[in-house]
């Protein structure tokens, strides 16, 4: 690549640095990053590609998540204006969204967005529409979980009685 540059704009007059100095830097600079990503609480479970083949690394198995819900797998209702559904993660994970499915027959979608930190207890809250006040219906609400591990997709059904 700089020998297609031919002599150009000497590097102390660039935005970036040369090819050579970008390279010598990061050989400096591996050591400590691997090192903070060892001690890392969100590092994957299988370990980084050699340098060079990140873009040739594929994982060959989709991750496992287990999710723990609690009270036994009971939804929480309170005033019969909210609903919820106590859960926690057995490795760190992203959620994008959570897909309620009511014994009513309605299905309700709450965008998620976020990280989940391996082993912290959540909570995916569903809601009545302001002035609705009915109840929600007691019977078995199906909750699927949908997000990516390391970069991979992953979903996880569960299943909650609402009494």
């Amino acid at each position: 690549m700089s020998q297609a540059k031919g002599s150009g704009t000497p590097e102390f007059l660039s935005t970036h640095p040369s090819d050579e100095t970008r390279i010598e830097n990061m050989k400096k600079w591996m050591p400590k990053a691997l090192e903070l990503y060892a001690a890392s609480s969100q590092q994957p479970n299988r370990p980084l590609p050699p340098p060079g083949l990140a873009r040739a690394f594929t994982p060959t198995a989709s991750p496992a998540l287990r999710l723990e819900t609690a009270q036994a797998n009971q939804g929480i209702a309170d005033q019969a204006a909210h609903v919820a559904f106590p859960f926690q993660t057995s490795r760190a994970a992203y959620l994008e969204d959570v897909f309620v499915d009511a014994p009513d027959g309605s299905r309700i979608r709450v965008e998620a967005k976020s990280g989940l930190p391996a082993g912290a207890e959540r909570t995916v809250q569903i809601s009545r529409e302001e002035g609705d006040t009915s109840p929600f219906p007691a019977g078995m609400y199906r909750v699927t979980f949908r997000g990516a591990i390391d970069g991979v997709p992953w979903s996880s059904v569960e299943t909650f009685a609402l009494r």
